[in-house]
C-alpha cells in the first residue's frame, strides 16, 4: 500500500512538473514564428513557381535573413529517408532542437500514410504539388497547394496524401524528442535501412548540438 502511494505520488509530481514546463517554459523557447515562414513561402513559391532548387534557395536564403544562425544551409549530402505512418519521402534539416525542428520534407514521387499523434504543433507549408488529407468524419478530402499552409494540432491526427511530387518547409513547435520513435520505428521493424537510422540520428544530432552551443533548446 505504501509502495502504491508512494508512486502514485511520483506520477502526480511529474504530470504537474510536465504541465507547467509545457504551459510555461516550452513556448518562451520557440524562435519561429508560423506566420512569418508562411509569408516567405508564398514569397518563393511566387517568385519561382515549379523551379523547386530556385525556390529552396531563395527560401533558405530568406530564413537565414531573418533567423541568422539558427537557419542552416540545404547541403546536397545531408538529405535523408524518411519512413513514417507507412508514408516515404525525404528530408534534410534546417533547425532542431528540443523544442523545434524546421526541415524540407517531401517526395519527387508521391507518398501517403498516417501523419502520427504528436506533442508537437506541426506546420506544412506546400511549396510545389499538393497535399491531400482528412480526419475521421470527413467525407471530402482538404487539399494543399502551393503557398497554403496545413496546421496540425498537437494530439490530432490526419491520412494525408500527396499524389505526386510535392515539397514542403514543415515547423514542429513542441516536445521535439517525442517524436523520433514515429520516424524510425519502420526502419526496426519494415525497412531494415540502418544506413538512414545512423544519418537520421547523426544530422538531427549535429543540428541539436548546434542549437545548445548558441543556448536554444
Amino acid at each position: 500500500m505504501v509502495t502504491l502511494r508512494s508512486g502514485s505520488a511520483l506520477l502526480a509530481a511529474v504530470a504537474v512538473i510536465f504541465s507547467c514546463l509545457d504551459r510555461f517554459v516550452l513556448p518562451r523557447l520557440f524562435v519561429f514564428d508560423p506566420t512569418k515562414l508562411s509569408e516567405l513561402s508564398r514569397a518563393a513559391v511566387a517568385a519561382h513557381g515549379n523551379d523547386t532548387h530556385a525556390l529552396l534557395n531563395t527560401l533558405v536564403s530568406s530564413l537565414k535573413v531573418e533567423y541568422g544562425e539558427a537557419v542552416q544551409d540545404i547541403k546536397d549530402d545531408e538529405w535523408i529517408f524518411n519512413n513514417a505512418g507507412n508514408a516515404m519521402g525525404a528530408l534534410t534539416i534546417l533547425h532542431a532542437s528540443i523544442s523545434e525542428y524546421l526541415i524540407i520534407f517531401g517526395s519527387a514521387v508521391g507518398t501517403e500514410g498516417h501523419s502520427g499523434v504528436h506533442l508537437a504543433t506541426d506546420y506544412f507549408n506546400i511549396l510545389v504539388g499538393e497535399q491531400w488529407g482528412y480526419e475521421p468524419g470527413q467525407l471530402k478530402k482538404s487539399i494543399y497547394r502551393p503557398g497554403d499552409t496545413n496546421v496540425l494540432k498537437r494530439g490530432y491526427a490526419i491520412h494525408y496524401k500527396m499524389p505526386d511530387e510535392c515539397w514542403a518547409l514543415e515547423l514542429a513547435q513542441g516536445w521535439i524528442p517525442s517524436m523520433f520513435p514515429f520516424g524510425v520505428i519502420e526502419i526496426l521493424t519494415s525497412t531494415f535501412d540502418f544506413n538512414t537510422l545512423y544519418r537520421t540520428f547523426w544530422f538531427s544530432g549535429k543540428a541539436m548540438l548546434k542549437s545548445f552551443a548558441r543556448f536554444k533548446f
